[in-house]
């Protein structure tokens, strides 16, 4: 195949992560192997395929927008209830402009239906009523229905007339797709039988519907027994009674649908290998695999708790946190991808220099400053422990005279008396330094001045004696021109 030649850059390593990120902004966020193609077009670095792999992976928007491969999903069944008509699930199927209600018992599949005018709070709850009020126990604990989290059912989570009627809502999980599949098996069947009976999909009279649901109801489920022989304990066809123990029919249910968990799984993914779980603490930025959409991107959301088995999240709106929080299984999520860290700098001047630094002499440059010497700060008078320390005073720059008697030679004591010694060059051109500069630099070496001269009084500086630092050197000259002056 032949192909077109041309001259490529050649990128240094230490600039090719920021290009090749420059450029994926660019381009509008291409994919790995159209950013790949692009790069190797124009530019050459060493380990480009790497860095483009670690650019698009870091991308956030990419992150949301990614495909993943379906995994083996996990499934949890709620222990069995210790009796039948204790669970119902309810759901609405929408048909031909209709709203029909929809209950089934858990434990018999035993199934009712009922048209309603609307998905109000007021219309779910007299046919939720309706249908579940003449099964369920008239003593003990209200029988639990399971919906899913519409707002007409949210609604009557803490509804009064249900409570009276031993009726209590369940919501389940917001972000779990698989939160009601009872109720989405029973309509399932629903619009199977309703397709048989009328194949142009028309609205439905209350009579037919009765009629399609008992026929529902008429079909033989995996334990030999159809919804209705179960609960009611009789032949359907005959009326003769069928002797059951509801606890080991309870069991064997239970049994069969844990043991459905691992062929279901595997029906529902391409690949057999189980996708760990991400290690995910609070404070997180995670995905959903289950919010992709074909409009839009998946949704961020900040990890607030994290369980034993779930964790608990809240959604970003554009820059807004949403106050709900959803309880998710770890499995469900994947961390949104952290921006990569820059590459280490390693600058050639100090960051935290002032302008007035740049007007020192190049032969400063590699001068090394050494540490700031602390003053002794007075002593505290013991008769009164409250009592302010005073602030020390700085340690002037010009040293005091030296005594006479610090001497040998007698003739020259009055100049002694009166002798101060000369500021240096470098003493003057180190205290034009700025303010904050002058404690660390002038004052050592005025500091260093004064303890050469006056025999080391202040003992906080005696480890500078033997000291071979630049500071060192202006003493020598005080004591040469002293000699040379005593000699005169």
């Amino acid at each position: 195949m032949f192909g077109m030649t041309r001259d490529r850059i050649i990128v240094p390593r230490n600039v090719v992560h920021g290009l090749t990120t420059a450029i994926h902004l660019k381009l509008g966020h291409p994919s790995q192997h159209q950013l790949k193609a692009v790069m190797s077009r124009y530019f050459y670095a060493l380990g480009m395929d790497t860095v483009v792999q670690k650019v698009t992976a870091a991308c956030d928007q990419c992150a949301a927008l990614k495909c993943h491969i379906p995994v083996p999903p996990t499934f949890m069944t709620q222990p069995p209830p210790q009796t039948i008509l204790a669970t119902f699930a309810a759901d609405v199927m929408k048909r031909a402009r209709q709203n029909i209600l929809v209950v089934r018992e858990c434990s018999t599949s035993y199934t009712s239906t009922q048209i309603v005018p609307d998905e109000t709070s007021t219309a779910l709850r007299d046919g939720l009523i309706t249908l579940c009020a003449p099964l369920c126990p008239l003593d003990g604990p209200p029988a639990v229905i399971r919906c899913d989290p519409a707002p007409g059912f949210q609604a009557l989570t803490q509804d009064t007339w249900l409570a009276e009627n031993h009726l209590q809502i369940e919501i389940g999980e917001f972000k779990n797709i698989n939160k009601n599949p009872v109720a989405e098996r029973a309509i399932e069947e629903m619009r199977e039988e309703l397709c048989k009976v009328d194949p142009l999909g028309q609205p439905v009279s209350p009579a037919q519907l009765a009629v399609i649901t008992a026929r529902v109801n008429a079909k033989v489920r995996s334990n030999g027994l159809s919804s209705r022989e179960y609960l009611f304990q009789r032949d359907q066809f005959n009326g003769e009674q069928i002797p059951l123990s509801d606890k080991s029919l309870l069991a064997k249910q239970n049994q069969r649908r844990l043991d459905n968990h691992t062929p279901s799984s595997k029906s529902k993914a391409s690949t057999r290998k189980v996708k760990p779980a991400p290690l995910i603490t609070v404070g997180d930025l995670v995905y959903l695999h289950a919010d992709r959409d074909k409009s839009q991107a998946r949704n961020r959301y900040i990890v607030t708790a994290v369980n034993r088995d779930f964790v608990h999240i809240s959604k970003f709106i554009g820059r807004q946190l949403r106050s709900r929080s959803y309880r998710v299984h770890p499995a469900e999520c994947y961390l949104v991808p952290s921006q990569v860290s820059p590459q280490h700098r390693h600058p050639t001047y100090s960051e935290t220099a002032s302008d007035d630094d740049d007007a020192v002499s190049d032969e400063h440059e590699n001068f090394v400053v050494p540490p700031d010497i602390p003053a002794t700060p007075p002593a505290v008078p013991e008769q009164n422990h409250h009592q302010n320390i005073p602030a020390p005073t700085d340690i002037p720059v010009t040293p005091p005279a030296v005594p006479v008697e610090s001497r040998t030679c007698s003739r020259t004591s009055r100049h002694h008396q009166s002798f101060q010694p000369p500021l240096l060059p470098y003493q003057n051109e180190l205290c034009q330094t700025p303010p904050h500069h002058r404690g660390g630099q002038a004052g050592l070496l005025n500091n260093h001045l004064t303890s050469k001269t006056l025999n080391f009084h202040n003992p906080n500086i005696e480890h500078l004696q033997n000291s071979d630092s630049y500071f060192t050197w202006p003493c020598d000259i005080v004591f040469e021109y002293s000699e040379i002056f005593c000699k005169k």
